[in-house]
């Protein structure tokens, strides 16, 4: 009676380690499909920086509401400080996940001042 009881506690114990470890795997993968995400959205929105500097750079009165890459389509905002002074917002969802830019910038030449992500 001993030796079953033993057996059953011990059954018990390893099927509880396994479910926990299962548990951890699973939530392992899921964090890396996350993180995957994030970091594509994340250069899928710098990617419509670097293009809307571009833009800037040959034209400073270039005005526009969406920019698309290979990878992505960013709304934009560009709003004129006055002068050379500009501010982009640019906005990115994909997969649920949603990256802001707000780049402070002068032009003529293009000179990049501050770079918030939000």
């Amino acid at each position: 009676m001993a030796l079953l009881l033993a057996i059953v506690i011990v059954g018990t114990v390893g099927t509880a380690v396994l479910v926990v470890m299962a548990q951890t795997s699973i939530s392992g993968v899921v964090n890396s499909t996350e993180h995957l995400s994030a970091m594509q959205t994340r250069s899928g929105i710098f990617g419509c920086l670097d293009e809307a500097l571009i833009h800037l750079q040959a034209n400073p009165n270039y005005a526009v509401t969406s920019l698309t890459t290979g990878t992505a389509t960013c709304t934009v905002l560009i709003q004129n400080g006055g002068g050379n002074g500009r501010t982009l917002t640019l906005t990115l969802t994909t997969q649920g996940l949603t990256r802001r830019l707000v780049v402070s910038l002068t032009v003529s030449p293009v000179i990049v001042t501050q770079v918030l992500e939000q």
